[in-house]
């Protein structure tokens, strides 16, 4: 959590700090026990796809954080902002990653070239463990907007232990079993921040999953065509990836507004929103 997520609270920075060491802890494990080289594939796969989570920061940052706020008081009103955020957010990260994961081979030969192409199997695994990330911040981030900070560290740290763990036996099947380690993190990770967010607010595990059910059938319909082609395809990586994930993605938001979808709609809600809050943002700049 950084500073930018707009959120201002007394123990924060303990949040903050508790994640830092978790990772360092990743870094310095795979490096001790799987190789120095390894870990660099590995660290570079990370950082790619971290790519799209920035991108999601920044709409968190100017519509939901304030939106949380500005209503943290009212358990209704904040339930049904996590409800619009998730579905949103969810609709636009699901089949981002998923299609990513489905043309990780052409993506990454396109961004570093040959010599990283053993970064190709760790970020397509971690494409996975990523589709699930704005689950994560929403709820923690609920918890923030209401002064629960001290909850949140208390969470951290069993979840913190559980990462450990599920690095430890994922480090005796290389970079893979790491990358899978991650994947089986992040749904135990869901399953907790969205267990506590029934109790406070009414929005559990079974709601949550409830509302991206509609964005994840259709994200793992036009994602596994989209790897198959992958597949099949012998093309430059560059135009490869960018013909694929056009027609993925297209198809994507054609079957989606043609079925209707809730998470299309409450997209929409988000855009207008973020309009708003620039707008409003540009007069106070200008005045």
């Amino acid at each position: 959590f950084h500073a930018e997520d707009g959120i201002r609270d007394p123990d924060h920075s303990l949040v903050g700090s508790e994640m830092c060491i978790r990772d360092s802890a990743y870094t310095l494990l795979i490096g001790r026990y799987i190789g120095i080289a390894e870990l660099g594939f590995y660290d570079r796969a990370e950082q790619t796809k971290q790519l799209p989570a920035n991108f999601i920061s920044a709409v968190l940052g100017r519509v939901i954080l304030p939106l949380f706020s500005e209503v943290s008081r009212d358990t209704r009103k904040l339930r049904d902002g996590m409800r619009l955020s998730i579905r949103g957010l969810m609709l636009m990260n699901l089949p981002l990653m998923l299609l990513l994961a489905a043309t990780a081979e052409p993506f990454i030969l396109t961004l570093f070239g040959a010599k990283w192409a053993q970064t190709v199997a760790p970020f397509r695994i971690l494409c996975l463990a990523a589709a699930l990330w704005p689950l994560h911040v929403v709820n923690v981030n609920a918890f923030l907007a209401q002064g629960q900070s001290r909850l949140v560290f208390r969470l951290e740290f069993p979840k913190k232990m559980l990462g450990l763990s599920l690095l430890v036996a994922g480090i005796f099947y290389g970079i893979a079993g790491v990358a899978w380690s991650q994947v089986v993190f992040s749904i135990l990770a869901f399953v907790i921040n969205a267990y506590f967010s029934g109790k406070a607010f009414k929005y559990g595990v079974v709601m949550q999953a409830t509302d991206i059910a509609g964005p994840l059938t259709l994200s793992v319909g036009v994602a596994l065509p989209a790897f198959a082609l992958s597949s099949w395809l012998v093309l430059a990586p560059a135009l490869e990836f960018l013909l694929i994930f056009s027609i993925a993605a297209a198809a994507y938001i054609w079957i989606g507004y043609a079925l209707k979808i809730q998470a299309f709609s409450d997209a929409g809600d988000l855009f207008l929103n973020l309009r708003s809050k620039i707008g409003r943002g540009s007069k106070s700049n200008g005045a």
